[in-house]
């Protein structure tokens, strides 16, 4: 518990004991950077900004696949580099599917608009699917299709406010979760037995703590002119 591996685990820049953070430090580069990102897309196209990120995608989880029990675990910063490319084809996919949106596009497909029971048939058997394909390199290409299918759910507007409430701090749970019930008191996680009672006891601490904690995010992310 020296001070340089505390703060090394609070900004995921490494995680000695905080498994959980190996995306924090490159999801705050992103971030930072998605501005530019934004700019590409609207200047060099669409197609242009897919396929360049995309074939960073490639490169960089092939290189983190090979070499980074030999070589990228002593080397923290170019690992972060190489996680920070292979992000930005997911946040390129997600870019390009807002801006289709907000140029009134439809996304979805008008013969599963609606249809619950078979949109939940073809999710689930997605993910068996998926679960047989040990492919990594689809991973984006298959999380852009479940956003696919959920867009064509329809559901009652109270169900779509509990969802934006939640999708609202769902990072902050995530995190919360991983601190509170892993990293601080893992004890206390272990004396509950029934697992679905553990989840729910967990999930009503992490998201009061996060409601406590959202204001003060909101205020940061103006300070740094992310909203």
């Amino acid at each position: 518990m020296s001070m340089s591996a505390v703060i090394a685990n609070l900004t995921g820049y490494k995680w000695d004991y905080c498994h959980f953070l190996w995306f924090l430090l490159p999801y705050i580069l992103m971030t930072l950077c998605s501005r530019w990102v934004f700019w590409l897309i609207d200047h060099a196209g669409q197609a242009v900004m897919l396929f360049c990120t995309g074939t960073l995608y490639l490169a960089s989880s092939w290189i983190i696949s090979r070499y980074y029990d030999s070589w990228l675990y002593c080397h923290y910063p170019v690992y972060h580099i190489l996680l920070v490319a292979n992000m930005f084809f997911g946040l390129t996919i997600g870019a390009v599917m807002a801006r289709m949106f907000l140029k009134g596009k439809s996304l979805t497909w008008r013969k599963l608009q609606g249809r619950n029971s078979l949109v939940v048939i073809i999710f689930l058997l997605s993910f068996v699917l998926r679960g047989q394909i040990h492919f990594e390199p689809i991973n984006p290409f298959f999380c852009t299709f479940v956003v696919w299918l959920v867009l064509h759910l329809e559901f009652p507007q109270g169900i779509k406010n509990v969802f934006v409430e939640l999708g609202n701090k769902s990072m902050l749970m995530w995190f919360l979760h991983g601190f509170l019930g892993v990293v601080l008191f893992s004890e206390y996680f272990a004396i509950i037995k029934n697992p679905v009672l553990s989840w729910c006891v967990w999930f009503a601490v992490t998201y009061i703590v996060a409601g406590i904690l959202h204001p003060l995010v909101d205020i940061m992310a103006i300070k740094i002119k992310l909203r």
